[in-house]
């Protein structure tokens, strides 16, 4: 291992020991105006990740100023307490370049997620997923001042192991006062996620976030990145589309309520989380039993929101929530056959053919079963 001070160039080179501590480990990724390192805590032995500004600016005032506002970022992320949001461990200067060292969450992030999806994910998968990030920005939002993510898109957005969503990147974060936004770190976010004031460096608040919610649903239901701010303004038609083209299970409930979120004046979109939220519920079916015409009571298992009555029994599912279904079966019945390839028998064991009878009935039994509930 080489000791930080031999290390002549910005980028961090692997095996560097950083402030005594921090292992630097591969590189991970780069952005605008940030490189990522795996890192490793020498003393405890926990993966980490090291967040390493780039570059500064030429003007020694502007540059002290940056290192400042990378500072206030580091000391914002550190000050808030919330499950979905990554810890953060240490901030320090390398070489005259400040560092922040970080949790190091594992899993795929949503932009993977979608794009290797082989077709649009379940509007009820979304939705799941939706309700965590409208409970991190709620959060965020109700800080004082409010503290504004201004980079919500999928690639910053985590699906942890245990299922739980986790925002990775703050990078373009804000904190409001009433004097209106103050720069943390300066950045635009990704085509396609950030608001028109958001690229025009206008005043950002709640609603620019709540812009980026629902251009990262709407990625996830589509498998399209939306159009950007800016092409929707200048084109002659708004080249938003309705993604119940490309996902027959969204409702048009839904696509009214993103709709709206996306509207490319701020005042037209909803003006807090509570405000979303209650868009949704207002606009939510109410199901009742068909034969006992009785509100359904909702259930949750294994993560699938199913109505049930609660005289007859009797079980509603819509096609969201099927396909949801199906999702659980298909990577059960994928899980299952990687156990069958391990099992050191020969092909034509006896008991190879049994396990392979089980699984056909199996499957075409849960088949049958999408089949009754889809033409209910």
């Amino acid at each position: 291992m080489r000791d930080f001070r031999s290390n002549g160039s910005a980028n961090l080179q692997a095996d560097t020991v950083l402030d005594n501590r921090y292992q630097v480990g591969r590189f991970l990724a780069e952005g605008e105006y940030t490189r990522v390192y795996e890192g490793l805590h020498l003393c405890l032995g926990v993966r980490l990740v090291i967040k390493q500004l780039r570059t500064l600016y030429p003007d020694p005032v502007q540059a002290r100023e940056q290192k400042e506002q990378y500072r206030d970022y580091a000391r914002l992320l550190a000050r808030l307490s919330h499950p979905s949001l990554v810890t953060v461990y240490d901030t320090f200067e390398h070489q005259g370049l400040p560092l922040i060292i970080m949790e190091r969450v594992p899993g795929r992030d949503l932009e993977e997620i979608g794009r290797l999806a082989p077709k649009p994910l379940s509007e009820k998968r979304v939705m799941l997923w939706g309700n965590q990030l409208l409970d991190s920005l709620e959060y965020l939002h109700q800080q004082s001042p409010p503290v504004i993510v201004r980079g919500l898109q999928p690639s910053n957005i985590i699906l942890a192991p245990e299922g739980r969503l986790r925002l990775i990147d703050f990078g373009l974060a804000k904190s409001m006062d009433e004097q209106g936004t103050r720069n943390i770190v300066k950045g635009l976010g990704e085509d396609g996620f950030a608001p028109l004031e958001q690229g025009a460096y206008s005043k950002t608040d709640e609603r620019s976030d709540i812009y980026s919610l629902g251009a990262t649903l709407y990625y996830l239901l589509t498998k399209e990145v939306p159009p950007s701010a800016a092409q929707r303004t200048i084109a002659p038609r708004d080249p938003l589309t309705d993604p119940r083209e490309k996902n027959a299970t969204v409702r048009g409930e839904t696509w009214r309520a993103l709709s709206r979120m996306m509207s490319l004046r701020p005042l037209e979109r909803p003006a807090s989380i509570a405000e979303v939220r209650s868009l949704f519920l207002n606009e939510a079916t109410v199901r009742h039993c068909v034969e006992c015409k009785l509100p359904l009571q909702v259930q949750v298992l294994e993560g699938v929101e199913i109505d049930r009555c609660s005289s007859c029994g009797g079980v509603w599912l819509d096609h969201g929530e099927l396909e949801l279904l199906r999702e659980k079966i298909e990577v059960q019945e994928s899980r299952s056959e990687a156990i069958l390839q391990t099992i050191p028998l020969n092909p034509e064991h006896p008991a190879m053919k049994t396990l392979a009878q089980e699984h056909a009935t199996s499957k075409s039994f849960w088949e049958s079963l999408m089949g009754i509930f889809s033409s209910r």
